[in-house]
């Protein structure tokens, strides 16, 4: 299973992608071709150009309908960064 690595940024409800180290070079686009197509399908999720990051425009369970989305997709997320608070809510013990 791929490892996605979700790069939160200092903006809020943005991030970045990265794919875990272990894959080979030779493998890497087309495993990044198709995590792109995964992330372009979910709503009220837009990538700006500019800033090469992803956009959450509605935070409303965006956020675990991404995860929910990749781990569909045969991904394993991972959090890095700036974490926003509804996955560190989320992740916290009741």
């Amino acid at each position: 299973m791929t490892t996605v690595i979700l790069n939160w940024t200092r903006d809020p409800l943005t991030f970045r992608f990265a794919i875990d180290e272990d894959i080979r070079s030779s493998e890497y686009g087309v495993i990044q071709r198709g995590l792109i197509q995964v992330l372009r399908s979910i709503p009220n999720l837009q990538f700006n150009y500019k800033t090469a990051s992803f956009e959450i425009a509605l935070a409303d369970r965006t956020i675990p309908l991404i995860v929910n989305a990749l781990s569909y997709g045969g991904y394993t997320v991972l959090h890095k960064g700036d974490i926003p608070a509804e996955i560190e809510q989320a992740n916290r013990p009741n």
